[in-house]
Order: C-alpha cells, then structure tokens, then sequence
C-alpha cells in the first residue's frame, strides 16, 4: 500500500514506490496506490486475502532525509506520518482485524513536504533502493 500525496513533494514517495514496483513483482501481489485515502482500500485489501501487508509512507522519523524504517504495528502511534484522513494506526487496526494479515510499516524521512511535484533527489535515491530491495525481497513470493 503505498500512501501519500504526490502534491507535497516528499509526501508522495509511498505512491511513487508502488508505482515503480508495477509489473517488477508476481500477480500473488497486489500493489495498492492509495493516495491520502488508504482507508477507501480496506475492501481491497480484505478481497485480496493477503497474508503480509507493507504499507509505505513518508514519516517523520527525526533522521536523514531519505532513512528509511521497517515500523512494526505496536510502534505505529510513536511515528508521525504524512496527511491522512485517518490516522494510520486506526488503519493498521482495521487491516488487522481479528486474524488479519501481518502488518509493517515502512516509513521514509521526507527532506521537503511543500506543495509541489516530484520527489526530492534525496527521497528519489530513496525510492529507488526500496523499489530494488522490495522487488528483491519478493521474488522470494513467487
């Protein structure tokens, strides 16, 4: 699930990841562009039956621009992440349900969350390591 507003520069990169992740994984993942409405996705992700969920986003992780975090679901409340409708750790909860899948957040420190398009160079570099490191990761899922 990749989350974000690609308005906000930075904010975008959970978007931008799953965009870039498009055709390099097995059809047994679903890759969800969410936008800043993660939560118009639950059905989806319910249909889907998935057992592992990964939900990518920018977080204020008062690191480096570009850092990234695996978060898992118990630390969700100490991060802040970019605009939602809700927070994502009310998110987390629904996804989880009563047996729901197993859940990690990847959470990427912004360097700029202003208005605007495109990803900085620092988050781009980013992008592209977890776009490889993900697509790498599941090959392992065929």
């Amino acid at each position: 699930m990749g989350v974000g507003n690609p308005l906000r520069r930075d904010d975008g990169v959970g978007v931008e990841i799953v965009k870039h992740l498009s055709g390099k994984v097995s059809r047994r993942v679903k890759l969800l562009d969410c936008g800043m409405a993660p939560e118009d996705f639950l059905l989806d992700v319910e249909a889907f039956k998935p057992t592992h969920v990964l939900i990518i986003d920018a977080a204020e992780l008062k690191a480096e621009p570009g850092e990234a975090r695996l978060i898992p679901p118990q630390k969700i409340g100490d991060t802040t992440f970019s605009s939602h409708i809700i927070p994502l750790s009310i998110l987390v909860n629904m996804i989880i349900g009563d047996a729901g899948p197993k859940i990690v957040t990847l959470g990427i420190q912004p360097s700029s969350t202003e208005f605007g398009e495109g990803l900085t160079p620092q988050l781009q570099a980013a992008a592209e390591k977890a776009v490889e490191a993900i697509s790498e990761a599941l090959k392992n899922a065929e």
